[in-house]
C-alpha cells in the first residue's frame, strides 16, 4: 500500500521505526494506514483529519482497513483524550489489546459506562462512540483540529462494507465517488463547526488510498508528498501516483521524555535549515558544513542525511574524535528517533560498540573508520561519510580525509560531509574544492567578559570567578575549562569545602563511567552544579543546564618529537576557534605534524600509496618525519628496502595496537611469555593509567601502588596489579568497586585493558594458532623472560645510566632524562633500561621503565657499532661509553 504524508516532508525523528508486515491473504486485513505528525507541529497544507475523512474501500472478503494508534501524547503537549474528543468517530476498537494499553487512561473517551475500550468478535466492528466530550459544543485546541497531532494504532475495521466507522462531522459515508463536503460545512451536525483542510478544500478526485486486494485499485493523488516504504526498509519520496506491491508499518512510540527531546531538536538552528541543507546536499558530492556549538550539526545533520540516503540500502556513518562523544551522541540520537540504541542507530569504538544488521546510522571514532578503510578501500557499504569535528585534526581524521579525497574519484555515488568550526572552514574548502554550508547562530545569546589584564595564577582566578558567579548571579550551572586532570581534582576538592549549595563535579576521559554520568544528571533542588573539565567538553557534548562558562584559555596537549622520539606534555593556549567552541560549551598544531608516523606509513602502503610523498594531506608532515618512520619500520622488519610491506608489515597494518607491540609480542614467543606481553601492551595502549593518583592524597595512592611494585620493572608492576584484580574478581569474595577504591585502581581502565587483551589474544590465536600463546615456558624465570621480551621488543627505546643516580641517556637519540618519580626503579642504579615513553615537561622523564641486561642486546643489529651515529644534535654521542658496556657484556658471554 501507499503511505500518504501531506505537507512538508516529515522530520526523520517522526519516521523511523520500520517493521515488515506479512503478505496479505484473502481473509487478512486489506492494508495498513499510518498517519504521522509532521515536524512536531500541526500539519500545514493538508491536515491529518483530511486523511481520515477520505473514504476507504473495503477489500473483497476482508476487512476494510487497519489503523494504528501509537502516540499517547499529541503535539504541543495536548493529550490523546483532547485529540480524540474532536474526532467524532464511531466503531473504533482495539485489536489484539485486551488490556487496552493504547488508550487505557482514566477520563479518556469511553463507551458511556466505562473508561476503557474492548475487543470485538470476528463479525462485528463494534459500536464505540468517540464523539466530542460534550454534545453540541465546539471542540477546543487539538480537539477542534481532530487528530492532527496523532498517529494511530490498534483500531480495527471489521466486516463494515459501508465503512461507517470513521464517519467524521462534515463528511459522508463511503459511497463510491462521494467527496468531503464543500466549504461551509454542508452536512455537519448541528453545533459542530467543520475543521481541517479537507472541509475547506474538497478534492475533485477521491482516489487517495490503495489497499491490497482493493478491487477498484484506487491510488493516491492530490497529495503534496507521497512516502512509499518497501519491505527492504527503503524509502522513496515522489510527487505523483505510485503503484506498490508491498506493505510495511511505520510506527512511532513516544513517551513524555521523547516528546521533550523532539521538541528540543525542533528548536535547533540545524532543523530550521533542513530543507536548504538537503537542497545543497543534492548538488555536491563533498560539502563543508559549519555551525556554532549547540546548533545541532552533530545530531541533526546525520538524521537528515539518513532519510535522504535510506533508499540506497547503505549506511550513513559519522566520525567522532573521542570514544565518549561517539557513544553519547549515538545514545542521544537514538532517543530522539525513539529507537533502541544498537538497532537503527548504533555506535562503534575500539573493542566496543552496539549495532546490528538493521543499523542505518552509526557514530564511530575516526580511528575505527580508518581501520575499515584499510579493509575496504572503496567504502562500499556507505552512502555518506560524515567527518565531524574535523577541526580537531587528529591523525586519524587527517589520514581519513586524505584517503577519502581519493576514494570519491572512483565512487561518484559516495557523499562526504566535513563538519568543522566556522573559523577553520576555509582551509577545508580549499583542500576539497567544495562549497561551504553554514548553519547560523545559536538560539540563545552569549555574552563574553574578559579579564582586563593577564593573571599570574589562572587556577586561583578561575575558582574566585566561580564563587563570584555562585554568590552573586542568577541560577544556572557553571562549566569551567582547566588544563589537566590534576587541576580538576584539586579544584573539586577545594570547592567542596566552600559551599554546601555548590556541587563541584569533574569531567575528563579517564573518569569512571558512573562519575561521568553524574555530570549529565540534574542537580538536587537548590544546588548549583559546577563542572570542571578538560577540552573533552569542547566538542560534541552538550550539558543541559549550563548557563556560565569560565574558560582559562589553556589546554594540556601531547606533542611528539620524532628526532628525540619523545612526547612533550605542554600546557598551550587554545586557538580562537577553540575559544569560540567553548563559549557554546596560540593552539597546538595538527596532530599529524607532531606525532610519530609509523602507523600512518603502514596505512598508506596498505592502501596502495607507495609514493609516500604523493598523498596530499591537508597539512603535509615534514619529510624528515616520514624518513625517520621508514627507517624504524625497516628495523622492525615491517617494510623492505623497496619500501613495500613485508608479510610482517601486512600483519602490523591490521594489528589493533601500536605496531611496536606486535614486534614485542613476536619476540616474546621465543621466551614463551606472550600472554604477559599482550597484557602489558594492552595497558600501554589505553589513554590513561590503571593507577589513580588523586591530587589531594597522591602520596597515599603512591603507597598503594607499591603493593604491586616490582623492583626491576614498572611493566611488571602493572602486570601484578592486573593479575591481582583478575584473581580477586574470580574469587568473588569482595566488592570489586570497593577493592579498586582501596587500591587506587581505575576499574574502568583495567576492564578496558582486559577487553583489549582478550581481543588481541583471539586475533593471535586465529593467525598463529594456540601454541603461539600457550607454549611451555623455557625456564622458571617468569619475570626474567618478560624482561627479555621487553628488551627485544622495545629496542628502539633503550637508555643507559649516565651522570647521576637516576640520570640516563637514550642510546640512539642522545637525550638526557631522569626516571619518573613514580617508578619502582628509583635509586636502584640499574645500568640499562627500556621505557614506554620519553616525556618532556618541566624535566625530561622516562616513564614505565624496566631494567634489562646488555647481554640480551649484543647480537641485535641495532646495537652494532656501525649503527651508532657519531654525532647527533650537534654533539658527540657517548659511543665509547655505550660500546664499552656492550663489549663487557660480550666478554661475560664469552664472545
Amino acid at each position: 500500500m501507499l503511505l500518504a504524508l501531506t505537507g512538508p516532508f516529515p522530520n526523520p525523528i517522526y519516521c523511523h521505526r520500520l517493521a515488515r508486515t506479512a503478505e496479505p491473504k484473502p481473509d487478512d486485513p486489506s492494508g495498513t494506514l499510518s498517519l504521522l505528525a509532521f515536524q512536531g507541529e500541526l500539519p500545514r497544507a493538508v491536515a491529518v483529519k483530511e486523511a481520515l475523512a477520505i473514504p476507504l474501500e473495503p477489500a473483497s472478503g476482508g476487512w476494510s482497513g487497519q489503523f494504528e494508534l501509537i502516540n499517547r501524547f499529541a503535539c504541543k503537549g495536548e493529550t490523546v483524550r483532547e485529540v480524540l474528543q474532536g474526532g467524532g468517530f464511531k466503531g473504533a476498537v482495539i485489536r489484539d489489546d485486551p488490556g487496552n494499553t493504547n488508550l487505557n487512561t482514566a477520563n479518556f473517551l469511553s463507551t458511556g459506562g466505562g473508561n476503557t475500550f474492548s475487543t470485538v468478535d470476528n463479525k462485528r466492528s463494534g459500536a464505540l462512540d468517540l464523539a466530542a466530550a460534550k454534545e453540541g459544543r465546539r471542540p477546543r485546541g487539538a480537539a477542534g483540529r481532530a487528530l492532527q497531532g496523532g498517529v494511530f494504532r490498534g483500531a480495527v475495521l471489521k466486516d463494515d462494507p459501508t465503512n461507517t466507522n470513521f464517519d467524521e462531522p462534515a463528511t459522508v459515508h463511503n459511497e463510491t465517488g462521494v467527496r468531503p463536503r464543500v466549504p461551509g460545512g454542508q452536512g455537519a451536525p448541528p453545533g459542530i463547526q467543520p475543521w481541517g483542510f479537507s472541509v475547506r478544500y474538497p478534492y475533485h478526485h477521491n482516489n487517495h488510498y490503495q489497499y491490497r486486494h482493493n478491487k477498484h485499485n484506487h491510488n493516491i493523488d492530490n497529495i503534496n508528498i507521497i512516502l512509499t516504504i518497501l519491505t527492504i526498509l527503503t524509502i522513496l519520496t515522489i510527487v505523483t501516483t505510485i503503484i506498490v506491491t508491498t506493505t510495511i508499518i511505520v510506527s512511532i512510540i513516544m513517551d513524555a521524555n521523547t516528546l521533550k527531546t523532539m521538541q528540543g531538536s525542533m528548536d535547533l538552528p540545524a532543523t530550521k535549515k533542513r530543507e536548504e541543507f538537503l537542497a545543497a546536499y543534492e548538488k555536491s558530492q563533498i560539502m563543508i558544513l559549519t555551525g556554532d556549538t549547540g546548533s545541532g550539526k552533530t545530531t541533526q545533520i546525520p538524521q537528515f542525511v539518513l532519510y535522504k540516503e535510506l533508499s540506497k540500502g547503505k549506511l550513513v556513518v559519522c566520525t567522532q574524535p573521542r570514544r565518549l562523544a561517539a557513544s553519547s551522541v549515538a545514545a542521544h540520537v537514538a532517543k530522539e528517533m525513539n529507537v533502541k540504541l544498537g538497532e537503527e542507530v548504533g555506535y562503534g569504538v575500539r573493542f566496543d560498540g552496539q549495532s546490528n544488521e538493521k543499523t542505518r546510522l552509526k557514530y564511530v571514532t575516526d580511528g575505527l573508520l580508518l581501520a575499515e578503510v584499510l579493509g575496504d578501500h572503496k567504502m562500499a557499504k556507505y552512502s555518506c561519510i560524515i567527518i565531524d569535528e574535523a577541526h580537531e585534526r587528529t591523525v586519524a581524521t587527517d589520514v581519513l580525509m586524505a584517503l577519502l579525497k581519493v576514494v570519491v574519484k572512483g565512487r561518484p555515488d559516495l557523499k562526504i560531509i566535513i563538519i568543522s568550526a566556522t573559523l577553520d572552514a576555509e582551509k577545508f574548502q580549499r583542500y576539497f574544492a567544495a562549497p561551504i554550508f553554514t548553519i547560523p547562530g545559536r538560539t540563545f545569546p552569549v555574552i563574553l567578559r574578559y579579564l582586563t589584564e593577564a593573571t599570574p595564577n589562572y587556577f586561583d582566578t578561575a575558582l574566585r570567578t566561580v564563587m563570584y558567579i555562585h554568590r552573586n548571579l542568577d541560577k544556572g550551572d557553571i562549566l569551567v575549562f582547566l588544563a589537566g586532570e590534576d587541576e580538576i581534582q584539586r579544584a573539586c576538592a577545594m570547592l567542596k569545602e566552600q559551599d554546601a549549595w555548590l556541587d563541584p563535579l569533574p569531567l575528563y576521559s579517564a573518569l569512571e563511567a558512573d562519575e561521568q554520568r553524574r555530570v549529565f544528571a540534574p542537580a538536587a533542588l537548590g544546588v548549583r552544579k559546577c563542572i570542571f573539565t578538560t577540552n573533552i567538553a569542547e566538542t560534541s557534548l552538550t550539558i543541559d543546564g549550563v548557563v556560565y562558562v569560565v574558560d582559562t584559555g589553556l589546554a594540556r596537549v601531547n606533542v611528539y618529537n620524532p628526532r628525540a622520539r619523545a612526547e612533550m606534555l605542554q600546557i598551550a593556549r587554545i586557538s580562537k576557534a577553540s575559544a569560540a567552541r567553548r563559549t557554546g560549551r596560540a593552539g597546538p598544531p595538527p596532530a599529524i605534524l607532531c606525532q610519530e608516523m609509523k602507523s600512518v606509513i603502514l596505512q598508506m602502503l596498505h592502501t596502495g600509496h607507495k609514493d609516500l610523498f604523493a598523498l596530499q594531506f591537508i597539512d603535509n608532515p615534514p619529510r624528515e618525519y616520514i624518513l625517520r618512520a621508514v627507517t624504524e619500520l625497516k628495523d622492525l622488519g615491517f617494510i623492505n628496502d623497496a619500501v613495500s610491506l613485508t608479510p610482517q608489515g601486512k600483519l602490523a597494518v591490521r594489528f589493533s595496537l601500536d605496531p611496536v607491540w606486535l614486534y614485542a609480542i613476536q619476540a616474546a614467543q621465543e621466551y614463551r611469555s606472550v600472554p604477559a606481553i599482550v597484557t602489558i601492551a594492552a595497558a600501554a595502549s589505553t589513554q590513561q593509567s590503571i593507577f589513580l593518583r588523586p591530587h589531594v592524597i597522591q602520596h597515599v595512592a603512591h603507597i598503594a601502588m607499591r603493593r604491586f611494585g616490582h623492583p626491576l620493572s614498572d611493566h611488571l608492576t602493572y602486570l601484578n596489579a592486573i593479575h591481582a584484580y583478575v584473581r580477586t574478581k574470580i574469587e568473588g569474595k569482595v566488592d570489586m568497586a570497593r577493592w579498586c577504591r582501596d587500591h587506587f585502581i581505575s576499574q574502568r581502565v583495567i576492564e578496558e585493558v582486559l577487553t583489549i587483551r582478550e581481543h588481541v589474544m583471539e586475533s593471535l590465536i586465529q593467525r598463529f594458532g594456540t601454541d603461539f600463546v600457550t607454549g611451555a615456558p623455557v625456564d622458571d624465570d617468569y619475570d626474567g623472560n618478560v624482561r627479555k621480551s621487553l628488551a627485544m621488543g622495545l629496542f628502539h627505546q633503550t637508555a643507559i645510566k649516565h651522570k647521576g643516580e637516576d640520570a640516563y641517556r637514550t642510546i640512539h637519540q642522545n637525550q638526557d632524562a631522569l626516571l619518573h618519580p613514580e617508578s619502582a626503579l628509583l635509586r636502584a642504579g640499574h645500568e640499562w633500561v627500556v621505557y614506554n615513553t620519553y616525556v618532556l615537561s618541566s624535566k625530561q622523564y622516562l616513564q614505565v621503565v624496566t631494567a634489562i641486561e646488555p647481554e640480551w642486546l649484543v647480537d641485535h643489529p641495532y646495537f652494532q657499532t656501525e649503527r651508532m651515529s657519531k654525532r647527533t644534535n650537534g654533539r658527540d654521542l657517548v659511543q665509547d661509553f655505550v660500546k664499552q658496556s656492550l663489549d663487557k657484556a660480550r666478554q661475560r658471554l664469552g664472545q
